[in-house]
């Protein structure tokens, strides 16, 4: 999406609530079409100040988080939240459910949630990725064997994660990370709040 469009989209988003469906739609649509399946080792979709340096960098950083993820199911959160951006504006929906803002109320989250681990083993199934010089997504599944504390024996754990990343001081830091089951297509009923 060109620079002209964007502003053009914001701009509807900034006039009523039925322009910001439409425009949130477009947007919607026009990122996803700038994503690309992760197939086979097939390229990074990459916005157009994106080098292929700083597609090296990225695919590096997403290989400590996932190095940093297998840790966590150790109950070593170390790595992790050394992966993490520690501003005031990085976010949490954790797959333990509840969310988090800023680094005062993650950091310790983490540590929560990597002690519900007592071991496990950790695949990643990547759907999309997109990056331009400054930011980054990943869309994709993390399936597990995991030994939770509590729980006798080891138990599956699949979560539908997004990532997002930042470049800070030269380097990506995970800025936000939504985790959720992996569940089947649930009815209307279903998420309506009680």
């Amino acid at each position: 999406m060109d620079g002209h469009r964007f502003k053009q989209l914001t701009q509807m988003m900034d006039h009523g609530a039925s322009r910001r469906r439409m425009a949130a739609g477009l947007m919607g649509a026009a990122l996803a079409t700038l994503a690309v399946k992760r197939v086979g080792g097939e390229s990074l979709a990459r916005g157009e100040s994106m080098t292929v340096s700083d597609e090296h960098d990225l695919e590096q950083a997403i290989q400590r988080m996932r190095s940093a993820t297998a840790e966590f199911m150790q109950g070593k959160p170390e790595a992790w939240k050394a992966m993490c951006s520690q501003r005031a504006d990085a976010t949490l929906f954790g797959g333990w459910g509840g969310h988090e803002r800023g680094w005062e109320q993650l950091g310790p989250r983490y540590d929560w949630a990597a002690a519900r681990y007592a071991g496990g083993e950790v695949t990643f199934e990547e759907f999309a990725r997109f990056a331009t010089a400054d930011l980054a997504h990943t869309v994709h599944l993390e399936r597990s064997q995991a030994r939770l504390v509590g729980v006798d024996e080891s138990v599956p754990v699949a979560l539908r994660v997004t990532h997002v990343y930042r470049r800070e001081e030269g380097g990506w830091k995970l800025l936000h990370r939504h985790a959720d089951p992996l569940v089947a297509i649930q009815t209307t009923e279903s998420v309506i709040e009680q």
